[in-house]
């Protein structure tokens, strides 16, 4: 009951600071999750602020570019309409659509295929049939000047390969323009083969560098191209804001109009005939921009993530990833979040998993310590134990021979013994005080066997003549108790008489203890080659495994329920060890559990 207490106070005292270790941890990744989220807020919303901060300031670039647009014609001629559609891209930011609008506010470019009138469909019907027939230069011309989108019959493009024919044979710079700008908004439309051979012809046509760079970007490009904004861009500019914007241009002023509206903001000016060029973002052409890797008018931030928006953010700023949004106009906005949503959520479960790492090895530490500690206390306390067995042990051992000393040396020296009993009584002392040196001398051999100071003064001894004549002396002091005796008539060895001697009654009076009365004891000494060997059997409870190992330690002896049924010191099977090695050789149990035990004492049998 006693062991199981202490080892329930051992147990708590490990876990209770573990525990405590467990709570303060928890709530610092609690603290932590908290800090790094309120930093992930910090950072888009930071984020978001920048993005619509350098918006702003590109439109505004964008708007200066357009003040420095002569002014020209825009409604009346294709060409003149085409001029200014690519002064407008140069200006426009890289997330802006550039227009062209008639007085009136009608989109001429990029062209809206979708508003185009069935009359105007015809007519390019036939003039992909014309072509088909032969009547090349008539249908050449018409979809040159008005057809950008015709197609022959098995689905390839026209317009590219009669302006290229064209190119072969003049120098039109405005169909040079022309081409830049319909392979900027269509070139990703294009077949695979469409492209290539496109590429291959442009190769031989020259064109500026300028030119020669938006040719070649256009044709890797594999996103769609601004002529697909069109649709969006006609509905835009339907908006208040856009034709407010209109109304307030001065048409014989080069001044710019900045206009910003629900979901839209851009610049114009008014060109010589009544038009207007200049650019307008959409919430599409900035998320497009936007896509773009990188973006080109800010340094993204490669752990965030932007997007275009017209609607406010939504977070409940506890389990959802933080988002930010910040307006560029009304209605038009970016929205800037975590590029990996689980970023906080992994980092934090990262430091679970250190602080479940660290608790599992204070826990594990804090076990190991405490079983180590217990280990100590109830070795201390066994110790303990022991050496007060060892106390009571000794006075056992020498209480009886020193009271029979006292009463003889009593009887002396009072003239109460008859003359012819003195030489009895005198043997008598002598034994009782032999018995007492022997009992003295087991505790000096403890005392240099544990100093490492136990030596063996070996003389030429009869091993077998020693163990019967001890033999002897125990069944003299132990009447009843029977020995069974298996020796040759000789034995020479070298060895230590008095310490063989300690072994053998050691070994005798370990048997009497634990063996059931009336069973007889065997011993037996035999020779081999190289060692002679002295074994004592009992028929007594035997030793469990688990005791085997600790059965010759000092103060060790066995089975505690046993031990505290009989006396003893329990240094009687440690001299049998420390005996048998400093002679050279060693001592050994074999046993079984109800099986009794056979102690084997083995010697070098080698004479010097």
């Amino acid at each position: 009951m006693t062991a199981r207490r202490d080892a329930l106070l051992f147990l708590a005292a490990a876990l209770v600071p573990s525990a405590a270790m467990g709570f303060l941890g928890w709530r610092a990744l609690q603290n932590e999750e908290a800090s790094l989220r309120r930093e992930a807020i910090l950072e888009v919303s930071r984020e978001a602020d920048k993005i619509a901060s350098a918006t702003r300031a590109r439109l505004e670039e964008g708007a200066a570019a357009l003040e420095a647009w002569p002014r020209g014609l825009v409604t009346s001629d294709a060409a003149a309409q085409l001029e200014a559609y690519e002064r407008a891209r140069k200006a426009a930011p890289p997330f802006a659509e550039p227009i062209v609008v008639s007085e009136r506010g009608t989109l001429l470019l990029p062209r809206d295929e979708t508003a185009s009138d069935a009359a105007h469909a015809k007519t390019c019907e036939d003039a992909v049939a014309a072509l088909a027939s032969g009547d090349r230069p008539t249908a050449k011309k018409t979809i040159l000047a008005s057809c950008e989108d015709a197609r022959d019959a098995r689905g390839r493009w026209l317009w590219p390969v009669l302006a290229v024919e064209d190119l072969t044979r003049g120098s039109d710079p405005a169909l040079r323009t022309r081409i830049a700008g319909w392979l900027e908004r269509r070139a990703s439309d294009m077949r695979p083969e469409e492209r290539a051979v496109t590429q291959q012809e442009l190769t031989a046509i020259t064109l500026s560098d300028d030119l020669r760079k938006r040719v070649d970007e256009a044709l890797r490009a594999t996103s769609p191209t601004s002529s697909a904004s069109a649709p969006v861009i006609a509905r835009a500019i339907k908006a208040d804001s856009f034709l407010g914007a209109i109304r307030a241009v001065d048409t014989s002023s080069p001044r710019v109009v900045r206009f910003a509206g629900s979901g839209i903001a851009g610049a114009l000016v008014a060109a010589d005939d009544g038009g207007f060029v200049g650019f307008i973002a959409t919430p599409e052409s900035l998320a497009r921009g936007l896509r773009a890797r990188p973006p080109s008018w800010f340094t993204p931030n490669a752990e965030l993530a932007a997007v275009a928006t017209t609607t406010p953010a939504e977070s409940d700023g506890v389990s959802a990833p933080p988002v930010s949004v910040a307006w560029i106009t009304d209605g038009l906005g970016v929205k800037v979040e975590l590029a990996d949503p689980t970023r906080i959520s992994k980092r934090a479960a990262r430091s679970e998993r250190i602080l479940a790492a660290l608790i599992a090895a204070g826990i594990a530490l804090a076990l190991g310590l405490a079983a180590l500690l217990y280990r100590r206390m109830r070795a201390t306390r066994r110790t303990s134990e022991l050496r007060t067995s060892f106390v009571a042990g000794v006075s056992h051992e020498l209480r009886t021979p020193l009271a029979s000393v006292r009463m003889l040396s009593e009887l002396l020296e009072e003239n109460r013994v008859e003359e012819e009993e003195r030489a009895e009584v005198a043997a008598a002392l002598a034994k009782e005080a032999r018995r007492m040196g022997d009992t003295v001398e087991r505790f000096m051999s403890y005392a240099k066997s544990e100093r490492g100071k136990l030596i063996a003064a070996k003389t030429p001894v009869d091993l077998a003549e020693v163990a019967l004549a001890r033999v002897a002396a125990f069944v003299e002091r132990h009447p009843g108790v029977r020995v069974e005796t298996t020796a040759p008539d000789a034995l020479e060895t070298d060895a230590d008489r008095p310490q063989i001697e300690i072994v053998v009654d050691n070994l005798l009076e370990n048997a009497l203890k634990y063996a059931p009365a009336g069973q007889p004891y065997e011993v037996v000494l035999a020779q081999s080659d190289h060692d002679v060997t002295l074994s004592v059997r009992d028929r007594g409870p035997g030793i469990a495994a688990r005791h085997r190992r600790r059965i010759f330690d000092a103060f060790e002896r066995g089975d505690d329920r046993l031990s505290k049924a009989t006396s003893g010191t329990g240094l009687g099977l440690f001299l049998v060890r420390a005996i048998a090695r400093a002679h050279g050789g060693d001592a050994t149990v074999e046993s079984d559990p109800g099986e009794g035990a056979r102690f084997v004492v083995t010697l070098p049998s080698e004479r010097t």
